[in-house]
């Protein structure tokens, strides 16, 4: 991997970004990744629930999340990745670091309730997002079959994501321990 450091003036503060490239994955795993994302963001570890986790990192760092992100490249090709960023004091950068590594690591992604829950708070979330902003979501979906950008910015979106998450049946625990695998692979 590579290792980038800027040193400007931040007040104290170190802001990190890791970036999981995401290129090798084909359509049918690039779906998971926002639901990947957002569970990461609320797992627990071994022996420790997910509420004292996110606790944890809250207290560790000012800021931090997990999300998915394309970008254009001027080739033309699209990049895709799952991206790690936080920000935290100087003197509490390495622990941080360190937790967040331990999130990734070993975070508890066979947990099936919490899978079926961040399955329904994301399709919540996502159906509220559309209907905000459905004109946007109509223009990606539409300049799709266009861009790869478009498209993936409907993939992980748009109503392809929604139609992806409404297919997952959270009261079936089979398909729930599939996706688990799934997300764990």
């Amino acid at each position: 991997g590579l290792f980038y450091t800027n040193r400007i003036f931040t007040g104290g503060i170190v802001y990190t970004n890791i970036f999981f490239d995401a290129e090798k994955l084909n359509d049918r795993y690039l779906a998971y990744i926002p639901l990947l994302c957002a569970l990461l963001e609320e797992t627990g570890l071994p022996g420790i629930p997910y509420y004292e986790v996110s606790s944890r990192m809250d207290i560790l760092s000012g800021s931090w999340y997990i999300s998915n992100i394309s970008e254009s490249c001027t080739d033309g090709s699209v990049r895709k990745y799952l991206m790690v960023r936080f920000a935290a004091l100087e003197e509490k950068a390495r622990e941080s670091a360190s937790f967040m590594f331990e999130i990734l690591k070993n975070g508890c992604l066979d947990d099936t309730d919490r899978i079926k829950a961040v399955i329904t708070s994301i399709r919540n979330d996502l159906k509220e997002e559309i209907f905000d902003n459905g004109h946007y979501i109509a223009a990606m979906a539409a300049s799709g079959r266009l861009s790869e950008s478009s498209y993936m910015y409907s993939l992980w979106n748009g109503i392809p994501q929604l139609q992806f998450l409404e297919s997952l049946d959270t009261d079936n625990e089979e398909q729930m321990k599939e996706t688990a695998r799934i997300l764990e692979q």
